[in-house]
């Protein structure tokens, strides 16, 4: 008779060549024999979680959790099964405790700030990005997200900063200038922005309806720019 050990090896190796269905089955095989087994529960909740099955996958990886509550990998699958369930608090409490279990993991990082953006907690997020970009400190994904974090807690300042430190290690980053546009017109530096808008319309062309509508009122919604004067400003096209 095989061992747990080997049933789940065997189900790994299903996993990974991506046959989650085969898989699933080794797991549930290894589950059968030894039903409180963390790495059984945890791994056949990762296949229930692909395949779409999140309720099924919070409560599999959520069993795994109580049994290994020392396992990072085991924390952040949770917190991405609670995230798909729609169950975004419980999501960020699981993330949370990943990054104090492996303070060095950029996953669960990201994934606490991603969650607490989605909450609007974005004081929180904030911190959550900057330990992210400890362990990536060159790229400009990261400091897109922390810029993002920063301009929705209301500091303009340190994201403008953030989206030009963005620019720095990739100057073709359409959405970093898109960003970096909409701080300077929120500081009301609408010359800067349009500039910067013009840049991003340019890397790719389809951000220009955005950029137009960022451009369309001021204030409390006072429309000051018409859409053919915004292509104008944008693309260089003259008005119609």
């Amino acid at each position: 008779m095989a061992s747990v050990r080997s049933l789940l090896e065997e189900g790994l190796a299903h996993h990974r060549a991506g046959h989650t269905r085969q898989a699933a089955a080794f797991y549930q095989k290894a589950l059968d024999a030894e039903p409180s087994n963390a790495d059984g529960l945890h791994l056949l909740g990762v296949c229930a979680l692909e395949s779409g099955d999140t309720e099924k996958a919070v409560e599999l990886i959520g069993r795994a959790a109580t049994r290994n509550p020392r396992d990072a990998n085991i924390q952040v699958h949770l917190g991405a099964a609670c995230r798909a369930a729609g169950r975004m608090e419980d999501a960020a409490r699981a993330y949370l405790k990943a990054t104090e279990l492996a303070p060095r993991d950029i996953e669960a990082h990201y994934n606490l700030g991603m969650t607490l953006g989605a909450l609007g907690r974005f004081q929180e997020a904030v911190p959550a990005y900057r330990k992210a970009l400890e362990q990536s400190p060159d790229s400009a994904e990261l400091h897109l997200l922390l810029g993002v974090a920063l301009r929705d807690s209301g500091d303009l300042e340190a994201a403008e900063r953030v989206y030009r430190r963005a620019l720095d290690f990739r100057t073709d980053y359409a959405e970093a200038y898109g960003n970096l546009a909409n701080v300077l017109q929120k500081q009301h530096r609408l010359e800067e922005a349009i500039e910067n808008y013009r840049t991003a319309v340019a890397l790719r062309p389809d951000f220009f309806r955005q950029a137009a509508s960022n451009l369309s009122t001021t204030g409390k919604g006072r429309i000051w720019l018409k859409l053919s004067k915004a292509r104008a400003a944008l693309t260089g096209e003259k008005p119609q």
